[in-house]
């Protein structure tokens, strides 16, 4: 999977946590630069004469070659393999993981058509997992949301105030979202609510509202940090795909309140309109959300918390039980 800003290393821990012996080859595929032009020009003539779109994917990867592969030679047979994001590993790698491994299990969280490599991959794999409700219809594979990580969750319940508030989003740039983001910024700040909001992008957006720009993400843990200490969690959702975000399960296992545009969370069993509102389009929504604030906390049964966990989901995913069941509504 993706080193993620250190997510990677969450899912280790938790899975350590589970009884799990755990070999990592996760890496950082992001921020890469091509090392000369001929690499860059080398890349854009496979893609259009030979329709080679994996020349680019093996040298993210050949940084972190040697290494990997070593990991995945000392061990005789893996007995379950997942991979988050499969996309990013050279095909030859994906085969050499398959020899190993008695089963081994694909997760996508995001749309598959955003990474198209993936096709190419998904036939090496026993189970295909989708977040995404229209990749579970369109395709036929099973679906499966994201989870929260009861690692660094459990205990961190608050009073939820009605004075002093403060809301949080973190996410990349992307323009779709800037009206969006626009419009919270304006109401919140009229209830006199704070907006600590971050903007990951690799220069600065400019955007019309009061933000906190990053050339850098924060790392997964400290995010969470920020979790911890917010009221209000802000969630966009994007065109590109139809499923739930992390902060929605954060949200979840860190008992906070959250303000979406997803309107499929409404179909979701752990749905309450005391925790989330669920808003749509770019209207005024100052009345809804004051009376939001003032709603209590409804705490969550201990089956749902249970169920959008870290250990369920990984216990649906290797099929070990007992489990609860995971699904996706029918929207």
């Amino acid at each position: 999977m993706p080193e993620s800003y250190g997510l990677s290393t969450i899912i280790h821990d938790n899975l350590s946590a589970l009884g799990f012996l755990v070999i990592d080859i996760s890496f950082v595929d992001y921020d890469f630069k091509y090392a000369t032009k001929r690499q860059k020009y080398t890349n854009l003539l496979r893609k259009l004469f030979l329709r080679d779109k994996n020349y680019k994917t093996s040298l993210k990867f050949k940084p972190y070659r040697e290494e990997i592969l070593k990991k995945i030679n000392e061990v005789a047979v893996f007995d379950y393999s997942l991979i988050i994001r499969s996309d990013i590993y050279p095909k030859d790698v994906v085969k050499l993981i398959r020899k190993k491994t008695r089963i081994m299990i694909h997760y996508q969280w995001d749309g598959l058509n955003r990474f198209p490599l993936v096709w190419e991959r998904l036939k090496y794999f026993d189970k295909v997992f989708v977040f995404d409700q229209n990749d579970a219809l369109s395709y036929g594979y099973a679906p499966m949301t994201n989870c929260y990580f009861p690692y660094y969750g459990n205990g961190c319940q608050q009073k939820i105030k009605t004075e002093n508030q403060t809301a949080l989003f973190l996410g990349s740039y992307f323009k779709e979202r800037v009206s969006y983001l626009n419009t919270m910024s304006e109401q919140l700040h009229h209830l006199k609510i704070g907006f600590n909001c971050y903007i990951l992008h690799k220069e600065d957006p400019n955007l019309p509202f009061a933000y906190k720009y990053l050339d850098q993400a924060i790392n997964y843990k400290n995010y969470l940090n920020l979790v911890y200490d917010a009221d209000i969690l802000i969630d966009d959702s994007l065109h590109m795909h139809n499923g739930l975000s992390f902060r929605i399960l954060e949200a979840i296992g860190f008992h906070k309140k959250i303000i979406t545009n997803n309107k499929s969370v409404k179909f979701y069993d752990f749905y309450n309109p005391n925790n989330i509102l669920c808003l749509e389009g770019n209207a005024q929504y100052m009345e809804q959300i004051h009376d939001f604030i003032l709603a209590p906390y409804i705490n969550l049964n201990t089956d749902i918390l249970e169920k959008y966990s870290f250990k369920n989901w990984i216990y649906n995913l290797l099929d070990i039980v007992p489990n609860i069941p995971i699904t996706l509504p029918s929207v």
